[in-house]
Formats: C-alpha cells, structure tokens, sequence
C-alpha cells in the first residue's frame, strides 16, 4: 500500500507545442520554510504558461535560445500560474 500523497498536474517535458503537455500523477510536494501549500479547485494555463511551454523568451546573451521566463527551466516542469481555491 502507498501511503504518499498523490496529486493531478498539468506539466511540460520539454519546449514545445500542446503535444508536450501532460497532466500526470505526482507526489504531493512538501513546502519548504517559508511556503504555504494550498488545494488548488482549478487552475488555468495562462499566456506566461504557454510561451515558458513554447522557450519563446530567449536570453539577453542570445534571444533565439528556447528558454523560460527569466533563465532556462528544468523538466518536467508543472504548468498554471493561475489557480482558485473554493473557501468553505
């Protein structure tokens, strides 16, 4: 018996299109100091989600490159900056 918290993620494996998207099963991850974790009812794939999905940013040192953001990723990496908690 697994006794690990399991969760639904939305992530990438590599610069892409949608094809690199997956929506998997991982273990719950644990805050670190300074973190919260929160129960996500549903998150949503923003413009900032699909350009990191898509290395559209590049670098200063090299515009072309496929990168994330601010520096390049690692994969995979989970996707949805955009998330809604129901309060009960």
């Amino acid at each position: 018996m697994n006794s690990i918290p399991h969760m639904r993620a939305a992530r990438i494996h590599a610069h892409g299109g949608p094809e690199v998207l997956t929506v998997d099963r991982i273990p719950v991850p644990a805050p670190a100091p300074g973190q919260v974790r929160i129960r996500v009812a549903a998150a949503a794939l923003n413009n900032t989600d699909l350009c990191t999905r898509e290395g559209a940013y590049g670098r200063p040192d090299d515009p072309d490159a496929a990168t994330g953001w601010i520096e390049p990723i690692d994969f995979p990496r989970v996707q949805g900056g955009d998330a809604a908690r129901r309060m009960t």
